[in-house]
């Protein structure tokens, strides 16, 4: 029946959620075991979700970036500040960048580089764009 169908179609998508959460959890377990300084550009819905979900938030080295400038005026997560992409200029090789605006990857990649920023670079994109 219809029901059923939609009972299996939603455990399907609760699975696949799961997965990519704790391929989240993973990614950012390294990165704290790493003792990385973490940058994360994209401070909207799916940073929200990672750090609310993940251990970001205890990670000592964090640095969130948001080209949004009322964001960068008068938010704060956690006491964070947000600060502009030219942030990245103060970056070092070792340093990681998470890319959390999925929709504008493609350009933050490149103003990233374009700033100098040498680290890896991790998408948390799921290869749907």
């Amino acid at each position: 029946s219809g029901s059923e169908t939609l009972v299996a179609e939603i455990k399907k998508y609760v699975s696949i959620e799961n997965a990519f959460l704790q391929q989240r959890q993973s990614i950012i377990k390294n990165l704290i075991d790493q003792n990385a300084h973490v940058y994360v550009w994209g401070i909207g819905k799916e940073f929200f979700y990672l750090y609310a979900n993940t251990d970001l938030n205890r990670c000592i080295n964090l640095t969130l970036i948001d080209n949004n400038e009322v964001k960068q005026t008068t938010m704060k997560v956690n006491g964070h500040d947000i600060k502009a992409p030219s942030a990245l200029r103060n970056a070092t090789a070792d340093a990681k960048l998470i890319v959390t605006a999925v929709a504008h990857s493609e350009s933050i990649m490149k103003d990233a580089r374009m700033l100098g920023f040498e680290g890896e670079v991790i998408m948390l994109d799921r290869g749907e764009q």
